[in-house]
């Protein structure tokens, strides 16, 4: 999920599965979707291939190309491994009707 802020576009709220892992770089993966995560600022996180994390941090430009044009520099990981994914999935369609029907000028934010 994408959403706006003062340094640039932040992704938020969507869990991605880990593909591959070097020295501070993961290539991620959801919805046949792939892409780079510098963890550079991640700090106490030691994250295992084809475990679940979710990811927050800002969408930058990838000046290597590796999976994309913008690759996302993480400020926070965490594992999600034994989270229900279908009711975690749920709960954030429900999070986004109701900012869509009662915030409706902070739609950026949330998309």
């Amino acid at each position: 999920m994408l959403g706006g802020s003062a340094s640039g576009p932040c992704v938020r709220g969507e869990m991605w599965r880990v593909g591959a892992v070097w020295e501070g770089i993961a290539v991620i993966s959801h919805g046949g979707v792939r892409f780079t995560v510098d963890l550079e600022h991640v700090r106490d996180v030691s994250l295992r291939k084809g475990s679940r994390y979710q990811f927050i941090g800002e969408l930058v430009p990838d000046p290597t190309y590796t999976c994309d044009k913008l690759k996302l520099q993480a400020r926070v990981a965490r594992n999600v491994d034994g989270i229900n994914v279908d009711l975690y999935e749920n709960g954030l369609q429900l999070r986004r009707q109701f900012e869509r029907k009662y915030l409706p000028n902070n739609m950026e934010s949330s998309s």
